[in-house]
């Protein structure tokens, strides 16, 4: 027991720390109560409608390290990298190079030793030498990974 309760200014039911403590567990719940409100009103999803089959040609017409022949257009390949930060060096084999090469968005490329392209994106383009190009794609943001994709249509 403490002797000196009688003389304390102190107030018992004045502690800070349990005031506090009160009123993080009073916002606490405020805010449950708010999020299972936004829950309850919540739109159902969307139902999405699965992606149509792609169609392919007979295998007979279809050459596997040939992009053209699943409809694409080659307008380059990549020679190596350039710098240590992931820009790759692209020779031009398109007639529009500056349009295709240096305009950013979404293109496919096509691995060396693999059989189909894959979709990419194109982050910025720029003009190096008379047919060749300087080329940043998203997730290539090192020397390592630009070279790997030497070779690549």
């Amino acid at each position: 027991k403490n002797k000196y309760a009688n003389f304390s200014k102190v107030q018992p039911d004045s502690d800070p720390f349990e005031k506090l403590l009160a009123e993080t567990t009073q916002k606490l719940q405020q805010l449950e109560t708010e999020h299972q409100q936004k829950k309850k009103r919540a739109q159902p999803p969307v139902n999405v409608e699965p992606l149509a089959k792609i169609a392919f040609p007979d295998n007979k017409e279809i050459d596997p390290y040939d992009p053209t022949t699943f409809g694409y257009t080659e307008i380059g390949h990549i020679t190596g990298a350039h710098g240590v930060n992931g820009w790759i060096k692209v020779t031009a084999t398109t007639d529009f190079p500056q349009e295709r090469l240096c305009t950013a968005g979404i293109r496919h490329l096509k691995p060396a030793k693999k059989r189909a392209p894959r979709q990419i994106v194109l982050i910025q383009g720029k003009h190096r030498l008379e047919e060749e190009y300087l080329l940043q794609i998203q997730d290539v943001t090192d020397r390592e990974a630009a070279l790997q994709l030497r070779g690549s249509t």
